[in-house]
């Protein structure tokens, strides 16, 4: 038998943000098992059908609004819990909650100092050997860009994103890079 987890072991879901690809699977998954859903105030209104999507400025982010309106057609999920960096998760008390604002005005984060390991949803990607912040599709560039000063911060050696490979070991040193050499609007 294979290493791994079984739904069984499911007991949280943290929703980093409201955008499909990373909560669009939440509800049929919760019809397997009900487990206690997560996520910033600012996003519970999406996950519960009651608002729509952040999707970005400009032209791009038209596109993805348009796109949305015709193909997400997700269902609600309902009893989203808030989840604050003022109060820990129950159940997970090694893990800090963060406020990531930039990609979505309530883009959560997960950081365990103990192995300096952060989650990050979509407030930080890696393409192409660099780090960047959501600037390609944050809500907020200058808050995205505040948000990768405050994880500069952080003692992180294991960075985990949306999407793409983990970056470690000392992932410190790409945030500290990326704060010396911001990618430019």
């Amino acid at each position: 038998m294979g290493g791994g987890f079984a739904l069984d072991d499911l007991q949280r879901i943290v929703v980093t943000h409201s955008h499909k690809d990373h909560a669009g699977g939440v509800a049929a998954l919760l019809r397997r098992k009900r487990v206690k859903v997560y996520a910033h105030p600012a996003e519970i209104p999406i996950l519960e059908g009651k608002g729509d999507p952040s999707l970005g400025g400009g032209w791009l982010g038209k596109l993805r609004a348009l796109a949305a309106s015709v193909f997400d057609k997700r269902e609600p999920i309902i009893s989203v819990v808030a989840a604050s960096p003022r109060e820990p998760i129950r159940g997970l008390p090694q893990w800090q909650v963060l406020h990531l604002p930039g990609h979505t005005a309530g883009s959560l984060g997960l950081f365990a100092p103990a192995h300096g390991t952060l989650l990050c949803g979509d407030a930080l990607s890696y393409r192409g050997e660099r780090l960047r912040p959501a600037d390609g599709e944050a809500i907020d560039r200058a808050e995205a860009l505040a948000t990768v000063k405050r994880l500069a911060e952080l003692d992180v050696d294991v960075l985990c994103f949306g999407r793409g490979p983990v970056l470690r070991p000392r992932a410190w040193k790409a945030l500290e890079a990326l704060l010396q050499d911001p990618p430019r609007a």
